[in-house]
């Protein structure tokens, strides 16, 4: 790209309308202080970007004091050879031309590609003005690109063993690395944890199992409950009150039965004698009947009668002979003693305190195979947690290691891009990382250096060469091709490489007025 000339009006000190016409080459901007020649370099920055020579598009005092309206067209001639005019005001009216025709950001940025960028070649100043990180990012997208699996191979075979195969993106692979190391760390520690608790139950000290000894001494006992429980021969108090109450409760259910026996054989009786009385009228429906089947009725009913006669019978016989039973069992119950049960309850009190005994001893043993068998799972346990847990260490290892290969390899990369443009360079070094002295470990460190000196402790006219270093670097790397407008530029007499674009110097001059020298 070249400006071939540049008409401004009302644009910061310039009230009436102004014109330069640049050399394609090299064009001088003499004068004294405040003759406006950073304002000419400004002039063409705005017309493209909107902005001052650092960026800020929020410009103080743009349109000069006695105008409405400030504008700037410059004329230019593309990397195709193609010539175009960019027109752009601010005031009463604000517009942005090209070619005749309304342009915006997107239009204009095939020309300057990016603002950042345009700047770096444009102002030298601006790169140093910005932050390291901020100078770092750009550098680091202008520096030609490896291809992934190119890069592979600058690492040595350990190296290549260790990051597995070519990473596409060895940021986010380091990213991705570290997010796993954390969840590996989580788990380690639930690993951890989970061995402690395995070997408290190891470690926790056990008694033998208890053998119950008195397990004949029980047999006997219980064998001696069960022959007094079971021999008839000794009848106990509450086992004749027991049969005495079965006696009384049958005997009332017996004569419960003999009632309904009796009631049922009035009921008979009743029918015969409704017969005797009257034998041409039914007992049961009150209707007429004749002799033959009165008869009938009759006989039926005395063989009802006689049939609940026998009944009752033998009933009041069986209610005779538990009457009897009562009597005597009345008589036992009375002269009967609690011996036997004395004897039994004596018996299951020891054989309770027995077994107690046994069930403790019972439970005290199955808590001991209880606690052998979590043993014997905490130690199986223990094995399986022991592998994971140095599996788990073993892959956080290799992570940790494929990340410093990786950080290796990024800064293998980053110079081999320098290398790549070395020729760009003459006294400029750039460093995109250090390593610490005391762990080895590769870190981030961005420095520009000139003569292996930090910028910040460089004379003015050194900056101003590492700067322009730099803006060289960047336009050849990205083929922008763009002018630079070098301020302040009688801080240096000469510079050590070739201008191959289009460069305008200011200058101050003692007691000059605004000149152009081409």
């Amino acid at each position: 790209m070249v400006i071939k000339s540049l008409v401004m009006k009302g644009f910061k000190g310039f009230h009436e309308e102004y014109t330069v016409d640049f050399d394609e080459n090299q064009t001088v901007i003499e004068g004294e202080n405040y003759q406006g020649k950073t304002t000419i370099g400004e002039a063409i920055c705005w017309c493209f970007l909107g902005c001052n020579l650092f960026g800020n598009e929020k410009t103080a005092n743009l349109i000069n004091n006695n105008s409405n309206t400030a504008y700037c067209q410059i004329t230019f001639i593309d990397n195709d050879g193609v010539e175009h005019t960019l027109y752009r005001s601010k005031g009463k009216e604000n517009s942005i031309i090209l070619d005749n025709r309304k342009a915006d950001v997107e239009m204009l940025s095939k020309y300057y590609l990016s603002k950042k960028i345009f700047l770096s070649v444009y102002n030298p100043y601006y790169f140093s003005s910005l932050e390291p990180r901020e100078q770092r990012d750009l550098l680091r997208e202008i520096l030609p690109s490896i291809n992934y699996e190119d890069a592979f191979q600058l690492l040595d075979k350990s190296e290549q063993n260790i990051l597995g195969y070519p990473r596409i993106d060895l940021n986010q692979f380091m990213k991705s690395a570290r997010e796993d190391i954390k969840e590996l760390e989580k788990e380690e520690n639930n690993f951890l944890g989970k061995i402690q608790y395995a070997n408290s139950i190891i470690n926790n000290s056990s008694e033998d199992e208890k053998v119950f000894q008195d397990q004949t001494y029980l047999d006997s006992l219980e064998k001696e409950y069960n022959y007094i429980l079971n021999n008839n021969k000794f009848e106990s108090k509450s086992e004749v009150k027991v049969k005495l109450d079965d006696i009384e409760t049958t005997i009332i259910k017996k004569e419960e039965e003999f009632q309904k026996l009796e009631k049922q054989a009035k009921e008979q009786k009743k029918i015969i004698d409704d017969i005797e009385e009257n034998k041409s009228i039914c007992p049961l429906c009150k209707s007429e009947i004749d002799k033959l089947s009165s008869n009938q009725i009759k006989t039926k009913t005395i063989e009802i009668l006689n049939e609940l006669m026998a009944n009752k019978s033998d009933l009041l016989s069986e209610i005779k002979n538990l009457k009897a039973q009562k009597a005597i069992y009345t008589i036992k119950y009375n002269f009967a003693t609690n011996d036997k049960d004395i004897k039994l309850l004596a018996l299951n009190e020891k054989i309770t305190k027995l077994k107690l005994e046994k069930e403790e001893i019972q439970k005290f043993n199955y808590e001991i195979q209880a606690n052998k068998k979590a043993k014997e799972k905490a130690k199986e346990d223990l094995k399986l947690l022991n592998k994971s847990l140095e599996e788990n260490r073993n892959e956080k290892e290799m992570l940790k290691m494929q990340i410093e290969v990786a950080k290796s390899l990024n800064m293998k990369i980053i110079e081999k891009q320098i290398e790549m443009v070395k020729e760009y360079l003459d006294k400029v070094k750039l460093v995109f990382y250090k390593v610490d002295q005391d762990t080895g470990e590769i870190k981030d460190d961005y420095k520009m250096l000139y003569e292996d000196k930090e910028y910040n402790v460089l004379s003015l006219s050194e900056k101003l060469r590492a700067s322009l270093e730099i803006s060289n670097l960047i336009n050849e790397k990205v083929g922008l091709n763009g002018p630079t407008f070098i301020d302040n530029s009688e801080s240096i007499t000469h510079y050590n490489k070739e201008f191959k674009n289009q460069v305008i110097f200011a200058k101050v001059v003692e007691k000059e007025k605004l000149r152009l020298v081409v």
